[in-house]
């Protein structure tokens, strides 16, 4: 099995008009979505069954109430595109901080990809 869980995100995400960029890009103006996320493989004797994904999502941007509405737009897309035999995701854990007058809401996701 192809791990398939990165494009899936980003798909799901452009779709919902939420464009993410992977941690370490370079961005210089507000609002921005950024996302880091590991994988792991589960195998058993017949080969890769599984494989599962430890998602980090921040929205960030110097007004509360965009930052919101894009950890809304986030939740949303997520919500609707991990709902299947193949992909799936279940909210974890959402953080909100600011700091020097930037908001930073950051979102942690369980996402899995099946061998179906």
């Amino acid at each position: 099995m192809t791990e398939n869980l990165h494009t899936h995100l980003v798909s799901v995400l452009n779709a919902a008009d939420v464009n993410p960029a992977l941690s370490e890009d370079e961005i210089d103006s507000y609002p921005y979505v950024t996302f880091e996320l590991p994988v792991s493989y589960r195998y058993d004797k017949d080969g890769n069954y599984r494989i599962s994904g430890n998602l980090t999502i921040r929205s960030v941007s110097d007004d509360f109430d965009v930052a919101d509405a894009l950890r809304a737009d986030i939740e949303d897309a997520i919500g609707g595109g991990f709902t299947g035999p193949v992909y799936t995701g279940r909210l974890t854990d959402v953080r909100k901080d600011c700091m020097d007058g930037v908001w930073v809401i950051e979102l942690d996701y369980l996402l899995q990809q099946n061998n179906n």
